[in-house]
Formats: structure tokens, C-alpha cells, sequence
């Protein structure tokens, strides 16, 4: 571990700054840049290397704003951890208006494109959302996010047609398809589909996606649990309560709360999965 305080070696503060980052010590390198723009304010290099230092503490989000205002010529980039700033301060307004900047620097980005797309969906405007992805060409990529979209809307046709088209263009893609991260593409897609299906109440078409979904990504406890409630609607209480109950030992907090808010439909099955 570095020490701010050995003076054995001639170290600039921006060097110690760069040194400091590489081993993770973020307060020492805020502290080591803090020195260096205390003597050079026009270093805007320097200053960029410390808001990136600052955004990765929580507590610093703030100084980090303040110095993307003394940036004398902002970038996309500028933009765009402003809008990540905002976004984790929890202003989705503040955070896509910052968007919209980095997309007037550099309109054709798709990594910005699909910020948007991201930061709409964020904010419950999947239609407005979809419009802005009508202009975009049919890739597998913008295929899920339409299917994605259309599913958050209510529009499951479209939705299950999308997400299909999706799956044929990345199965067309033999180079795609042979990476290990092409899986978990295929699982989110099919999951998506099968919840679109599910929605429909097609629940035969559903159970099969279900069942491909959970081939590609095992770990998935939505999986588990819609498959629950599918069994649940056929009265298979005793595989609906064990799929439910390994659904809830999987999930997040977050989609615990999911679960049992759906599961108030299913009183019996909802008593069942909260027993010990």
C-alpha cells in the first residue's frame, strides 16, 4: 500500500493520483488530484481523472457535479456521468436531459441510443421509448429492447414478436452463438417471450419458454416462479409450493416483495411459501 507521507521518491501529486487508483485507494487519489488542480484549475484531464475517482464513492457524488461544472469544454462523455450522477441521486428528469446533450454531441452513438432507451423505460415511457427505436434498424439488440418495451406496455403480440424475431437473428449468428455470453442473451430473451405468452394466458407456449429459459440461465428465480403459478392455476398445489418456495430463496428482496404482492391472488399458495 502506497503512504501520501513517504517523501523518499519524487513523486508529482498527479502520478501519486494515478499510483493510488491503480491499488483502489479512492480517497488518496481524490486527495492527490485535489493538490494538483490546487496548483494547475485548467488541467481538465486531471479534473476528469478525479470525478471518475469521486463517482466510484457514494458520499462524493456531489463534488463530482461540481466539478463537471468547471469543465471548460464539455464532451459526450461529460454528459454522460452526469447523467449517471443524476440517475443514482435518483433524478430521471435531471438524468436524461443530461442524455440529451451527449446525444446532440454525438448522435449516432448506439452506447447513448441505448442509454435512452434505458432511461425512458426508467421512467415509465416505453411508448415514447419505442418510437425512439422505430428509426433503428432490426438487430437482435434492438429487437430485445423492443420486445422489452412492448412487454412493459401491455402489448404482448408485439412483444412475443420481437422477442421471436430476437432469438432467430442471434440463432442465424453461428459466430454469436458459439460465445458462452450468447446463453444468457437467449435466456433473457426466451424469459421475456414466455412472460408475454404467460400475459396472454398461452400458457402452453409460456412453460416451454420457461423451460428453455431456465437452459440458459439456471439461476433465474422468476423462472421458477411463474412456472409456480402456472401450476397453481391447475391446481398442482404441492409442485406450485415448491417452485414458489425455491423462487423466494432465490430472489432479491426487492423481487421478493415482487412475489408475494402477485402471490395475494393465490391466498393458500402465498400462506404455504411464507411458512418455515
Amino acid at each position: 500500500m502506497l503512504s501520501r507521507n513517504e517523501t523518499a521518491m519524487p513523486y508529482t501529486p498527479l502520478e501519486l493520483a494515478q499510483a493510488f487508483l491503480k491499488t483502489g485507494e479512492i480517497a488518496d487519489a481524490i486527495a492527490a488530484l485535489t493538490e494538483h488542480l490546487d496548483h494547475d484549475p485548467t488541467d481538465d484531464a486531471a479534473r476528469r481523472l478525479r470525478i471518475e475517482a469521486q463517482m466510484r464513492l457514494p458520499d462524493h457524488l456531489d463534488a463530482a457535479l461540481t466539478d463537471l461544472d468547471q469543465i471548460t469544454a464539455p464532451i459526450a462523455d461529460d454528459w454522460i456521468k452526469r447523467s449517471v450522477i443524476h440517475e443514482r441521486l435518483g433524478d430521471l428528469s435531471l438524468s436524461y436531459h443530461d442524455l440529451r446533450h451527449a446525444c446532440a454531441l454525438e448522435p449516432h452513438s448506439e452506447r447513448w441510443i441505448e442509454r435512452e432507451i434505458h432511461l425512458l423505460q426508467a421512467m415509465s415511457q416505453p411508448e415514447q421509448a419505442i418510437e425512439r427505436l422505430s428509426r433503428l434498424p432490426l438487430t437482435w439488440r434492438w429487437q430485445q429492447w423492443r420486445g422489452d418495451l412492448y412487454l412493459q406496455a401491455g402489448h404482448w403480440s408485439e412483444a412475443v414478436t420481437c422477442y421471436t424475431d430476437a432469438l432467430t437473428r442471434i440463432q442465424a449468428d453461428r459466430e454469436l452463438c458459439a460465445q458462452t455470453f450468447s446463453h444468457a442473451l437467449r435466456g433473457g430473451i426466451a424469459l421475456g417471450r414466455a412472460e408475454a405468452y404467460y400475459r396472454q394466458g398461452v400458457h402452453d407456449l409460456a412453460w416451454a419458454d420457461y423451460q428453455a429459459a431456465a437452459q440458459w440461465i439456471p439461476d433465474e428465480p422468476m423462472i421458477s416462479f411463474r412456472m409456480g403459478l402456472m401450476r397453481a392455476d391447475r391446481e398442482d398445489h404441492p409442485a406450485a409450493i415448491l417452485l414458489c418456495q425455491d423462487a423466494m430463496r432465490r430472489a432479491t428482496p426487492l423481487l421478493q416483495a415482487q412475489f408475494r404482492e402477485e402471490l395475494r391472488r393465490y391466498p393458500m399458495l402465498l400462506k404455504a411459501v411464507e411458512s418455515p
